[in-house]
Order: C-alpha cells, then structure tokens, then sequence
C-alpha cells in the first residue's frame, strides 16, 4: 500500500520534471519553489516512513494525482517556507554574534 503511493507520487513527480525537461530557462526558474516542494512532498511518502497511519495512504491513493493534490493544498495553507528560513537565518547569525562577542573577551 505504501509501496503504491510512492510508486504512484514518484511516476507522478518524474513526470513533472520531464516535462520541464522540455520548457524554456526561463519556465523552468519559474517552476523552481513548486519543484522544490513537490520534490520533498515526494520524499515524505518513502515507503520506510511512517509519518502518516494506513488510513491516510489509502485515502490518499485513491487519487489521481496524489502529489499534485498535496501541492495545491499546500499552496492554500498559511504555512510557507520563509519562516524556516527566517528561523535558521537568525540561529546562524546569533552564533555568529555570540561566537563574536566570545572572541572579544577573549582578546581583551
């Protein structure tokens, strides 16, 4: 059962990126964020993974377009990327000013 989601969602994905295969530079820039998200959308259904219970995979199976579904939904939920990005740029800069402020001290 989750062997076939993930056959179905990867044919699906691969099917995505060769028809991009055939679009201009410039489509294909385009296309990057929904590339990127379809991909790790791809990546959750592995079959090893248990994130989600046998009755979620059957649900979903009986789509057409599994990966697809998933990606509209995740365009109309209020959750994005940015705040990932957010979070860890500001963990990196704040190592960075503690790193800073802990060399400091030491050189006085």
């Amino acid at each position: 059962m989750r062997e076939k989601l993930y056959e179905k969602i990867s044919k699906e994905y691969e099917a995505y990126i060769n028809n991009l295969k055939k679009q201009t530079p410039t489509y294909i820039i385009d296309k990057s964020y929904e590339t990127t998200i379809k991909e790790e959308i791809t990546y959750l259904f592995d079959p090893n993974s248990r994130y989600f219970s046998d009755e979620q995979i059957k649900k979903l199976n009986k789509c057409e377009y599994p990966l697809d579904t998933l990606y509209d939904d995740w365009l109309k939920n209020d959750l994005g990327i940015n705040d990932d990005i957010r979070e860890s740029v500001n963990e990196y800069l704040s190592t960075l000013t503690y790193e800073r402020k802990n060399k400091n001290k030491l050189e006085r």
